[in-house]
């Protein structure tokens, strides 16, 4: 089966938001999304202290996004980026290129959406502080509610992984993956999968894409060492694999004039 993807390029989205002017302090352009970047000083989760600098939040040259846990000045800093898209109902997949299996037991990586503390889907690669815990979880917020969560060991094999899921209004599959792969080329491929049909499954409209890299707690590493994540690509599919507004070809390229072109790319051909 055909599905759609799409892409959102130049901080055009796909609502009237940017078009109006919300404009954070600083913003990255990157997998052809505008990110707003956090900064600020004990904010949560955590809390922590948020930087916006180069030194925390960059897209290489390859088009990497790099997250960093790093000290400076005495202070440690976390990094976060925000979507200024909500993309509602589909799969989500983000491609990491960090072995996060080496992470210290304080540090978290999260991959996730967000609307509210109550509305809230979670793929966090980390052991929450506890060196024995597992060093992956799937979470449908809140984490309290029984059968809410999972964990599992990651036992990656390189630095490659992808982690996805796939929303709708009934269920959420969580998948993860050894390699870049949006599914398993053999079933040694599959590091994890997890399906969720709770009560707490959150409407779509209001949230966003969050990446971070934080410390758990506010607490630092053990080792005093800075950490990195770095992902290769974030990519939205659409549920039932049709753009969620359906922009013809010639009308992407005359959006150009506005600043960004939303282009629709064919996937599974």
């Amino acid at each position: 089966m055909n599905t759609l993807k799409f892409t959102v390029f130049g901080g055009l989205a796909l609502s009237c938001t940017l078009l109006v002017g919300q404009v954070s302090a600083t913003t990255i352009q990157w997998s052809g999304m505008t990110w707003d970047v956090k900064n600020g000083n004990g904010l949560g989760p955590g809390p922590n202290n948020w930087s916006d600098s180069t030194d925390s939040v960059w897209v290489d040259s390859n088009d990497n996004l790099h997250l960093k846990v790093r000290r400076h000045r005495g202070k440690w800093l976390s990094a976060e980026v925000t979507s200024q898209d909500s993309l509602g109902f589909g799969d989500y997949e983000f491609r990491v290129e960090t072995n996060t299996e080496n992470y210290d037991k304080n540090v978290v990586a999260g991959l996730f959406t967000y609307a509210s503390d109550t509305e809230e889907v979670d793929i966090e690669l980390t052991k929450f502080g506890d060196a024995n815990n597992t060093n992956a979880h799937y979470t449908v917020q809140p984490y309290f509610n029984s059968g809410n969560t999972t964990g599992f060991d990651l036992g990656l094999n390189g630095d490659f992984s992808t982690h996805s899921f796939d929303w709708t209004a009934n269920s959420i599959d969580f998948e993860s993956l050894h390699g870049h792969n949006s599914t398993p080329p053999t079933p040694g491929h599959v590091i994890n999968q997890w399906t969720y049909t709770g009560a707490d499954i959150p409407s779509e409209g209001a949230e966003k894409v969050h990446i971070n890299l934080w410390l758990f707690q506010g607490n630092k590493p053990t080792n005093n060492q800075s950490h990195e994540l770095v992902i290769d690509s974030f990519t939205f599919t659409p549920a039932g694999g049709a753009a969620a507004l359906s922009i013809p070809e010639p009308a992407a390229l005359t959006l150009m004039g506005l600043g960004g072109i939303a282009m629709l790319k064919r996937r599974g051909v």
